[in-house]
């Protein structure tokens, strides 16, 4: 998990919160993200702490379900992950976690540090009714030094993480230190991996709170075109294709979708760009069939 959440491959300095920028221990105050330096941004987007959340306490008979996240995600500028934010309300802990997170479950022998990884948790649990409401339940009487816990051990075990990190970084020819920001790897084209590898999010509702629609926006490279885009939407199915990224990347989605849509109700438009960001958006709508509640985008398999 450390080894994922260290790059920051995804940090943005237009999506930072200046308020959590401001608590970091270097003291930065600005008043929009447009006034932040570019070597601040290039030292914070390499900070990182694993945040573990609790969302199923755990019990004589079950282990605890827990997710982990960069705590300093809001920071970072890293994008809103709506599904697993969604996730932690319907478990009754709602969180606003930005950027990649990991859902475990997690055990200790002892109840307390240390913390190990238990059994898989797998796609298919991430929606199963039984551990969500035994989750909304486990809150009336979840430990108060769990939480506390836990954090405690997690910082600890993310410090030891960024020293291997930079130990190893620092080990190449020529590299006495680990540096300061770490290069991205390149694409085939010789661009930069901002441009290897598109960013999804997506929410179950329309800008009026209503739940017909649901709406999909995907970050490409600038300099894509319309004709870059290959977007297939039936009843119960989605695929994107961008060609403009990676050649392993361009696949976007592929899958079954959680509910049926009307394909005449849905479509796609690429916004226009703007000349000083990496990448321009891709907006998608879904016409639900239903006004159904979506859980996830696509059904897992």
């Amino acid at each position: 998990i450390a080894a994922h959440l260290a790059p920051g491959r995804f940090a943005a300095k237009e999506r930072i919160d200046v308020s959590a920028l401001a608590t970091h221990g270097d003291g930065y105050s600005f008043a929009q993200w447009e006034l932040v330096p570019e070597d601040v941004f290039a030292r914070v987007r390499q900070e990182y702490d694993i945040a573990g959340h609790v969302l199923l306490a755990p019990s004589p008979s079950s282990e605890a379900i827990v997710a982990f996240y960069d705590a300093h995600g809001a920071m970072k500028g890293l994008p809103t992950n709506e599904r697993a934010s969604r996730l932690t309300a319907a478990a009754g802990a709602k969180a606003d976690i930005r950027g990649d997170c990991f859902i475990a479950r997690v055990s200790s022998a002892s109840g307390g540090a240390p913390w190990e990884l238990a059994a898989d948790f797998v796609p298919a649990d991430i929606t199963a009714r039984e551990w969500l409401l035994a989750a909304q339940n486990s809150h009336d009487f979840l430990p108060d030094s769990l939480a506390g816990q836990l954090s405690t051990y997690l910082h600890a075990q993310s410090a030891v993480a960024k020293v291997k990190h930079a130990a190893q970084v620092s080990e190449g020819a020529g590299a006495p230190t680990a540096p300061a920001v770490a290069a991205e790897p390149e694409t085939e084209a010789g661009e930069n991996h901002s441009s290897a590898e598109a960013e999804l999010t997506w929410k179950d509702e329309n800008d009026q709170g209503e739940q017909g629609e649901v709406h999909v926006q995907v970050l490409v490279p600038a300099r894509t075109i319309a004709r870059d885009i290959t977007c297939v939407i039936t009843a119960d199915h989605m695929s994107l294709r961008v060609a403009t990224l990676a050649a392993d990347k361009q696949v976007v989605i592929d899958g079954k979708l959680f509910q049926r849509v009307d394909p005449d109700d849905s479509n796609w438009v690429l916004e226009s760009a703007i000349p000083s960001l990496p990448t321009r958006t891709l907006a998608i709508t879904l016409g639900k069939e239903k006004k159904m509640r979506w859980l996830t985008l696509t059904r897992p398999g």
